[in-house]
């Protein structure tokens, strides 16, 4: 019998640290990724409300509303304000009662659509409605 000490781990020995890493990664991974997701909505619900104070703005001096986002003095690429995230556009709200949409000097909605379709759109109106098309909190 000899007295050599045994150095390293076995093939056994690094499956399993190999499966319990795993099983750690699988559960960790959609959680962290649906944090970041509501953080970066943070960006969304930030710029929707800088918009529509712009817009209230532009109501008090041109009595309506506009759906051109450079007329509220924000960099505009092609019609969308633009977040690192999210897109930003302005438009007419939506008839309630399904007919034609509201006129836009009684209401408007901004609506932030994620530029990367990993999340659903984010709308917030002057009726201080707040609408998010798909699962999860806003908050």
């Amino acid at each position: 019998m000899s007295n050599k000490s045994q150095r390293g781990f076995t093939l056994i020995e690094i499956l399993i640290t190999l499966v319990i890493v795993s099983i750690v990664a699988s559960v960790a991974l959609p959680s962290y990724k649906s944090y970041i997701l509501r953080g970066e909505r943070s960006e969304a619900l930030a710029a929707l409300d800088k918009l529509m104070n712009a817009q209230e703005r532009f109501l008090l001096v041109n009595g309506t509303y506009t759906e051109t986002l450079s007329q509220l003095g924000v960099a505009v690429t092609a019609g969308a304000y633009e977040t690192e995230h999210y897109n930003v556009t302005a438009e007419a709200c939506p008839n309630p009662d399904g007919g034609a949409d509201l006129e836009v000097t009684l209401c408007i909605q901004l609506k932030a659509v994620r530029a990367d379709a990993q999340d659903g759109y984010i709308i917030r109106n002057s009726m201080n409605q707040l609408i998010h098309e798909t699962e999860g909190s806003l908050r």
